[in-house]
């Protein structure tokens, strides 16, 4: 290997000036209402060495009529254009927000556009260069779109309306890659966060490449702004990684995670960044997990064969794994590690998997309603479980699954059965089940073999299922959820 091909994280950047070229701005519209301005832009990107120059489309988005905005620098996640519904959230909040486009080439009558040098930036052309690091990180697409945030700071920065001591770098889902590249080394910024993210990658390649230029937590140790990651337990980010990750950061810069149990409804972090965002732009003290707090809970999760696939409960039922949410004064919540625990060996195995009478829910985007007869299960559009990678469930081959279902009308139930869920092996299997709805409990019995895929066989037992999910076009209500 060539070792001067090997760029550190600080090396990458070294030499980037993210404000010595100019905008050369655009504006391809600007329109506004009674109470929002939202006005779409070209500017310029990178120039590279042949004297190319990238166009970066942005949408900027803010009240109407106002002064001293802080600013928030949106990076969506890779292959998507921008969100102008997110950035709409935000700027009803008070924020000017600049959403920037990475995607490229699409179908959209306006894209950023990448110089042919650079046509890999284009995620649809992306290639090796989006998972790997054949030369240097400054030859990814990553380093591409930190590019266009860091650029995007100027922009906002420069605006009359905005307070450049307060702007803000968000980066949704592996976003991340980019939010952690910006912001180790933009020294503009004055706080970040990740929404359902992570903050560890080994890449496609374990390369010493990669490792050092591309992934993120080669970047964490040199974050000097305050640091905000938010995560479902079971998608795709490592949460145990990510938290270890933060810690790498310089004792004095605040930073914190939250967990939410189960995929990540990214709704249930928003008013935990918009916090997190208040306070460090006020540059109000963060409190740490050891300090007096306004409530806690505890979340358990026993033994899985992958960390994604754990399921959590606020049960220490044969658990072996734990962390707490705490929720401070200040309206702040964050998590703490997930911490090995005593293992519980007193609880008896069962096939049951879900019963209403609990009073929780096994279904991460489910509440507890009740039915007919007063009886009480899991309600919801989509119901999704991870309880079947409980210890204690028995799930052997020749069983069938059976549940309880209600439905105020009659419609179709489609039940998922997914098996190496999170890696690129993910296979999702389908059964269909008519529902007759009415003021009843539907008794649904269901087998392996009812489960079909395009162009592929049925699973031959349970011990591949690791999420279990029901969906249907309107609230179904599902109790007695049991192996038999």
């Amino acid at each position: 290997m060539d070792e001067t091909k090997i760029y550190s994280a600080p090396g990458v950047w070294k030499d980037f000036d993210a404000e010595s070229l100019e905008l050369d701005v655009s504006v391809i519209s600007d329109k506004s209402d009674s109470e929002l301005t939202r006005k779409w832009v070209f500017f310029n990107g990178r120039k590279l060495e042949s004297g190319a120059v990238s166009r970066v489309l942005a949408l900027i988005v803010c009240k109407v009529g106002t002064a001293k905005l802080p600013a928030l620098v949106v990076v969506p996640p890779s292959g998507q254009p921008i969100d102008e519904e997110f950035a709409v959230y935000w700027a009803d909040k008070g924020y000017a927000v600049i959403a920037v486009d990475n995607a490229g080439e699409s179908d959209s009558t306006k894209y950023t556009v990448y110089p042919e040098e650079v046509k890999y930036a284009n995620y649809i052309h992306s290639g090796r260069h989006l998972t790997h690091c054949d030369t240097t990180a400054k030859e990814t697409c990553w380093y591409e779109w930190a590019v266009n945030a860091r650029r995007a700071v100027t922009f906002i920065a420069r605006e009359p309306y905005v307070n450049a001591q307060k702007i803000g770098l968000l980066g949704l889902r592996d976003g991340a890659f980019a939010v952690c590249m910006a912001g180790a080394f933009d020294k503009r910024l004055a706080s970040c966060a990740v929404l359902s993210g992570s903050c560890y990658s080994d890449g496609d390649n374990a390369d010493d490449r990669w490792q050092a230029g591309v992934a993120p937590q080669s970047y964490v140790m040199f974050m000097n702004v305050p640091f905000y990651v938010c995560s479902g337990t079971n998608s795709d980010a490592d949460i145990d990684r990510t938290y270890r990750t933060l810690l790498t950061m310089p004792e004095a810069v605040p930073r914190a995670m939250l967990f939410v149990p189960g995929t990540g409804d990214e709704t249930k972090f928003l008013s935990g960044i918009e916090k997190w965002f208040e306070l460090t732009f006020s540059k109000k003290k963060i409190p740490v997990l050891t300090e007096k707090h306004e409530r806690a809970e505890i979340f358990y999760a026993g033994q899985a064969k992958s960390n994604r696939v754990r399921y959590w409960s606020r049960s220490p039922a044969n658990a072996t794994v734990s962390f707490r949410n705490v929720t401070f004064k200040n309206g702040l919540t964050m998590s703490s590690n997930a911490v090995t625990v005593k293992e519980d060996t007193s609880s008896e195995s069962s096939k049951l998997v879900y019963m209403g009478s609990s009073g929780e829910t096994a279904f991460f985007d489910g509440e507890v309603k009740t039915g007919p007869f007063e009886i009480a299960g899991a309600a919801g559009k989509t119901l999704s479980t991870f309880k079947l990678n409980d210890p204690n469930v028995i799930k052997e081959s020749g069983r069938a699954l059976t549940l309880d279902v209600h439905s105020g009308g009659e419609q179709d139930l489609k039940v998922l059965y997914v098996k190496n869920f999170g890696t690129p092996a993910q296979t999702a299997y389908c059964a269909q089940v008519g529902l007759l709805g009415g003021n009843m409990w539907q008794k649904v019995r269901l087998e392996p073999s009812d489960f079909h895929i395009d162009g592929g066989r049925p699973p031959e037992n349970w011990n591949e299922c690791e999420l279990l999910s029901f969906t249907a076009e309107e609230e179904i209500i599902v109790n007695n959820l049991l192996f038999t």
